[in-house]
């Protein structure tokens, strides 16, 4: 693809939205929820913004997806066909909308930046909180913002040190080896 210079992210789509059996929504689906994205110089976050931004009509195009097949069972099918698509459905649901899912979904288990600054952090985090927000039609329906301390993190890529605690251990560690 690269090769031919081709969109992959719209071929991916196009493969989601054309494709027509479960298997392949299936594997794909798992595959983009384990896909992590590290900017290692975070900033504001403007890199795994254009991440956001390429894995949500991925993750949008199989949700649909499962819809549709799930929406098209006969109503004597077997209770258990489909049960993970309709897990995933299911958990959408106690979310205020489809949107909202996607985006805290993409922004827990896919996206993750390290930062030297911790200002930047912080304006990354809160770029984040505000995408999420945005996704919510009335006041009523807001969720806890979830917590993505662990995604997006003060520290030295550089150093390799993630806190203040692994560099006090590193310190006192080289100052044994030299007695």
């Amino acid at each position: 693809l690269i090769t031919y210079n081709l969109n992959i992210r719209q071929f991916a789509q196009d493969v989601i939205e054309i494709w027509e059996g479960p298997e392949l929504i299936r594997a794909f689906y798992k595959a983009i929820t384990q896909i992590t994205v590290l900017d290692p110089t975070v900033g504001s976050g403007a890199f795994l913004f254009a991440a956001l931004n390429i894995l949500e009509p991925l993750y949008e195009g199989c949700i649909d997806r499962m819809q549709n097949f799930v929406d098209e069972l006969p109503t004597d099918a077997n209770k258990s066909k489909f049960s993970d698509f309709k897990d995933i459905l299911t958990k959408i649901k106690k979310h205020p909308n489809r949107k909202y899912f996607i985006y805290k979904s993409i922004i827990i288990n896919n996206l993750y930046g390290v930062d030297i600054m911790e200002e930047a952090v912080e304006i990354c985090k809160l770029r984040f909180f505000l995408k999420l927000v945005a996704q919510v039609e009335t006041v009523n329906n807001i969720e806890p913002l979830p917590d993505i301390d662990f995604n997006i993190r003060v520290g030295n890529t550089l150093v390799g040190f993630a806190n203040q605690e692994e560099v006090e251990k590193s310190v006192t560690r080289t100052l044994d080896f030299d007695n």
